[in-house]
């Protein structure tokens, strides 16, 4: 946190200097003023009336401004202190998103597709009857090539009939699918089949029996098997359980070679679990995810805009064939484009690489269920046939997906970041003002000091500040600040930011007044802000990646005052002889003061001569109220010039003893209207006219020095 700069000395009273600057310090008085260029050298006859110094003094022209001491349009006067960066906090205080956790899916390969396939075979009268009993054999070779009536074939054994092999398998098992099984009657007689279905290689049956019942003579059936479950090799055997047939009581042609029945396979709706086969190019499989964002403290990300961010992968692959991923982010957007990666993985291998985010806009809110720190993804799974031949699989052959998401540097964040609560550390603030307080007694107090913290936020989040202020004086008094948690107005929307405002502690809401007119020497201070101080209201906070609050102190203090005090110096004697050629005969000298007062304040003063040898005062003069205060309204403004005439009546004791004295001690007073009670306001455009004259009993011959001015 950044330090206040040492305060110059004297920055809160500067008033004082302005005030009794006719009394004691000529340094704010411009060149017009200048009492070096008044003559030195004077002669005062015994008896007569001489006039010394004539003027006239606007404290606009007395003083100037500066930084610190400003004159306002409306002709007042405030001293200001400023410090530019009392606190300062920006969007990485407030919200980070870490590297992610790293994350791993397996995705099994499951049931793939196979191509329809299908074959087909026959076998004639000739060889089905071939293994009939030898009588019923031996007719139907006597029908042979005639018209003639046809036999009755009670039900007996067949024959098996190959099927043509298939070419995009060699073995497989099935996890769904059909295969449909069309018997062509091509006797001329009806006839009613069982058949069963065998893998050539191991005359394993494949499903139930199929029944074929009563099919015409040039007609056709048809039945089906559910393959789910079954092996099936590519070369089968459709095998004739039974046949049987009614015959037929008229001729009909008879030909044992050309009368057959056909069989054919074809099927539908397949998959497969495992085997050896021609894997065609396809998706095989398609989820749905989400990802899951680690964040800290509470924060709940709703949308975020990101600069960069990387998903680091690696993916192995168990499938003997090659692969291709889609990642798809539907809820996140590179321009209009959905976001989205493709790779390509070759057959059992392992491959890592980098994928970019940057520049993508992602909304988290899409899930009912939490919407919030989760971005919706899609993985597509395809196989991608390389050419190579048939290849082994099995359904839990996997690909294996382990990422993370890194080098996140976002632009733009909504959601709600927490509660967040940081210090500012204390630090001490040194007035140098111990001098001053050695010469100052009595009251002064400054009736509308303000504090403002003036900041310019840019964080789309409520936060509030506590400032603690306690000054302390050389008598070991302390006064507290006692400000009221301050909270800072933040932007609407992005649009609208940054935010610049004040906040002010003024004499209504702290205790600056008190504090002020203890009149400290140190200042420390310390605070707190807390980030979301109502806990979450919503998700409506917000940052981009340059967000920041930077807040400045400035103390203002206007010179709206009260005052009833007291100044002394002590200084050297600018008049003792050693130092002066001073030659005086008087009895008694009198100043004549006229003065036409436009100031809202009364003054006196008092001189004592001191000699720090024998450590006394030796004489004095007492003027309790050299000229009378002006008149002024309920706002404390003057509202008319007074005008006053004050003599002095200088003793020749007092004279004498100028000569000797170490050292003038000189006391001025100050009061405002009504004994000090009456606040005022002062104004550049006050004005004192002034004339002073000297009378005296006997004669004073002095020389100051050498005069610049002839």
């Amino acid at each position: 946190m950044p330090k206040y700069k040492q305060m110059k000395k004297g920055i809160i009273y500067t008033g004082l200097g302005i005030l009794l600057l006719f009394i004691l310090t000529n340094s704010c008085v411009k060149e017009t003023y200048d009492m070096d260029k008044l003559s030195t050298q004077a002669s005062v006859d015994i008896g007569v009336s001489v006039p010394v110094v004539k003027g006239s003094l606007t404290l606009g022209n007395a003083i100037e401004s500066n930084d610190t001491l400003r004159f306002l349009e409306d002709n007042s006067i405030t001293i200001v202190f400023q410090e530019d960066s009392l606190f300062t906090f920006d969007v990485s205080e407030i919200l980070d998103i870490p590297e992610q956790d790293e994350q791993n899916k397996s995705f099994q390969l499951g049931a793939l597709e196979l191509a329809d396939f299908s074959g087909d075979g026959s076998i004639s009268l000739d060889k089905i009857s071939a293994g009939f009993p030898p009588a019923l054999r031996a007719v139907l070779q006597a029908l042979d090539g005639t018209t003639s009536p046809f036999p009755e074939i009670p039900p007996l054994p067949g024959d098996s009939i190959t099927i043509s092999s298939f070419d995009n398998f060699f073995q497989v098992e099935f996890g769904s699918g059909t295969i449909t099984m069309t018997i062509t009657n091509n006797l001329p007689v009806g006839i009613s089949l069982k058949v069963v279905i065998l893998n050539t290689s191991d005359n394993s049956q494949i499903g139930d029996t199929l029944t074929f019942n009563d099919i015409p003579p040039g007609g056709t059936a048809n039945s089906q098997i559910d393959l789910t479950g079954e092996i099936v090799s590519n070369s089968l055997t459709a095998e004739l359980v039974t046949i049987s047939s009614p015959g037929s009581t008229v001729p009909v042609p008879v030909d044992l070679t050309n009368d057959n029945i056909s069989v054919s396979v074809s099927t539908s709706d397949l998959t497969i679990v495992r085997g050896l086969a021609y894997l065609p190019e396809q998706l095989f499989l398609s989820v749905a995810d989400t990802i899951q964002f680690n964040l800290d403290n509470d924060v709940e990300i709703t949308f975020l805009e990101l600069n960069t961010a990387n998903i680091d992968y690696t993916l192995e692959s168990h499938i003997a064939e090659d692969v291709e991923v889609v990642i798809t982010l539907p809820t996140s957007l590179v321009g209009t484009d959905t976001t989205r990666f493709t790779i390509s993985l070759g057959a059992s291998g392992t491959q890592s690489g980098q994928l970019s985010m940057n520049n993508t806009v992602n909304d988290f809110s899409t899930d009912p269920a939490q919407p919030y720190n989760s971005i919706m993804f899609e993985y597509g799974l395809s196989v991608k046939p390389s050419g190579g031949g048939m290849v082994y699989f099995d359904l839990t052959d996997s690909v294996n997906l382990a990422y993370k998401i890194s080098d996140i540097d976002f632009s733009y964040v909504e959601g709600y970041f927490g509660q967040h609560s940081f210090d500012v550390d204390e630090d001490t603030i040194d007035l140098e003002l111990e001098e001053i307080e050695d010469h100052i007694s009595g009251t002064f107090t400054f009736t509308n000091p303000i504090v403002n913290i003036n900041y310019s936020n840019s964080v789309g989040v409520p936060v509030s500040f506590d400032l603690n202020l306690i000054g302390s004086n050389g008598a070991g008094e302390t006064q507290g600040l006692n400000a009221s948690t301050m909270n800072i107005a933040y932007p609407a929307d992005r649009d609208n930011s940054p935010v610049t405002s004040t906040a002010s502690f003024n004499k209504d809401n702290t205790d600056i007044v008190e504090l002020i007119e203890m009149r400290p020497n140190k200042i420390t201070y310390s605070g707190g802000a807390t980030v979301n101080p109502p806990g979450k209201l919503g998700w409506d906070n917000f940052v981009t990646g340059e967000s920041s609050v930077v807040a400045g102190l400035e103390v203002e203090i206007p010179f709206e005052f009260k005052a009833n005090l007291t100044l002394q110096d002590t200084l050297e004697n600018p008049l003792k002889l050693d130092s002066l050629d001073f030659n005086i005969d008087i009895e008694s000298a009198s100043l004549h003061l006229k003065v036409d007062n436009g100031f809202p304040f009364e003054v006196g003063f008092k001189i004592m001569l001191y000699d720090s040898v024998l450590n006394q005062v030796l004489a004095s003069v007492n003027v309790p109220a050299l000229f009378p205060a002006a008149p002024v309204d309920a706002n404390g403004d003057v509202t008319e010039v007074i005008s006053d005439t004050t003599s002095i009546v200088l003793s020749g004791d007092f004279l004498e003893n100028l000569e000797t004295a170490h050292k003038l001690i000189v006391a001025a007073s100050l009061s405002t209207s009504e004994n000090g009670t009456q606040e005022v306001r002062l104004l550049t455009i006050y004005t004192i006219d002034f004339k002073l004259g000297v009378s005296t009993e006997g004669s004073c011959e002095f020389d100051f020095g050498d005069s610049d001015d002839e």
